[in-house]
Order: C-alpha cells, then structure tokens, then sequence
C-alpha cells in the first residue's frame, strides 16, 4: 500500500501542476491571441506531465491488480482521466502547428 499511496501523492502533485498550465494555455486560446511561445512550452510540459501520470496510474494498476477491485478501479478511472487530457493537449499542440 505504500507504493500506491506514493503513486498517488506524486500523480497528484503533477495534476495540480498542470492545472496552472492548461488553463493559461486555455485562456489564451479564448481570447483569440495568436499562441504565444510560452504557450507552446506550457502545453509541451503539460503533456510531458500528463503522460507521466498516466505513466504513474499505470504502474499502481500492476502493482493493486488482483489485490483489490476497489483499487483496480480508481486507476482505470484516473487512466481514462489522463488519457483524455493527453489527447487534449495533443489536440492543442495540433492546433498550434496551424
């Protein structure tokens, strides 16, 4: 359990690292200002934090699998959570190459 409670605490110090950086890039986006370059350096390191989260979630689903089903399903659910802002970042990074 110690394992998953470290997984956890540093999954969330990443998630509420990127908070700060997606809704900076998101209210630039808003405001119709062309992307600025720190803009892109936000999202690029949003994403590189996202995707080791995911990473993290990833890591506690082997190591709770068939310990707990309460458990098995949090990281599912924060997998699924991460994957989609993964996919939104990329969407974002997308639109900045436009």
């Amino acid at each position: 359990q110690d394992a998953a409670w470290q997984l956890r605490g540093r999954a969330l110090r990443l998630e509420h690292r990127d908070l700060g950086l997606e809704q900076r890039v998101a209210l630039g986006g808003c405001l119709g200002d062309p992307p600025k370059d720190e803009d892109l350096v936000g999202a690029l390191e949003a994403l590189a934090h996202e995707e080791a989260a995911l990473s993290l979630y990833k890591d506690l689903l082997d190591v709770v699998a068939d310990a707990s089903v309460y458990l098995e399903e949090y990281a599912r659910g924060m997998i699924g959570q991460e994957e989609l802002h993964t996919m939104e970042l990329k969407k974002m990074l997308r639109d900045y190459e436009h």
